[in-house]
Formats: C-alpha cells, sequence, structure tokens
C-alpha cells in the first residue's frame, strides 16, 4: 500500500487479514484510511459496525447502523441494497439481544442463518 496508495480492494483486504489474525482494533483504524465517497455509503457503515460490534463497542455501532439505514431508506432498491438492509437488520438485533465474543466469527449474514432468517 506505501508503493501504490491506499487502493480500496488492498485496504479491504488488509482489513480482512486484520479481522482475522483477531486484531480488530487495526481493522477499524484501517477502515478510517479509505476515502471520503466510500465512507459515506451505508455498506461501509455496516463494516464498520460489525467490526465495532467484534471489538466489544456495540455502542459505538449504534449510530453508524442508524445512519446506515437512514440511507438506504432514501435510495433506489437493489438487490445489493436489500442485502446490506437485511444485515443492518441482523447486526441490530444482536446489539438489542446476544452479543458475540470479540474475534467471533459471527457476523450478520451468518446470524441470519443460524436463526433460520435468510
Amino acid at each position: 500500500m506505501e508503493e501504490v496508495g491506499h487502493l480500496s480492494v488492498l485496504l479491504q483486504r488488509a482489513i480482512e487479514l486484520e479481522t482475522a489474525r483477531g486484531n480488530i482494533a487495526s481493522a477499524i483504524d484501517r477502515s478510517g484510511l479509505f476515502d471520503a465517497r466510500i465512507r459515506a455509503a451505508p455498506e461501509w457503515k455496516l463494516r464498520l459496525a460489525e467490526l465495532l460490534f467484534k471489538a466489544g463497542r456495540p455502542e459505538d455501532a449504534e449510530p453508524y447502523l442508524k445512519i446506515a439505514r437512514e440511507q438506504l431508506e432514501s435510495t433506489k432498491r437493489t438487490p445489493a441494497r436489500l442485502q446490506t438492509q437485511d444485515q443492518i437488520i441482523a447486526l441490530e438485533r444482536m446489539l438489542g439481544g446476544r452479543r458475540i465474543a470479540q474475534g467471533g466469527d459471527q457476523t450478520p449474514l451468518k446470524y441470519l442463518a443460524d436463526t433460520n432468517r435468510l
């Protein structure tokens, strides 16, 4: 990344690697390196909320989910946006009820599958 800059694909891969290693704090830090256009997207807010939740910071995740939900309500409904909306709902349910251990493998999609909501 130092040679070619902070390309989105490289940043996303770095975040995946940090998460897999259990280094959620570094993954959160890297999330802030995306350019403003990407950080404005509801999908980015959902991913950051997931990381914050895994880091044991559910209270920090909630505002990102709220904004992402509001953004999605004002956009065209596409299959990708509907999937993002489902993931937001799943993470909101997880925040409201069961908590996962830091570094756990539970994700909103896995939660939906495990609870037969997919």
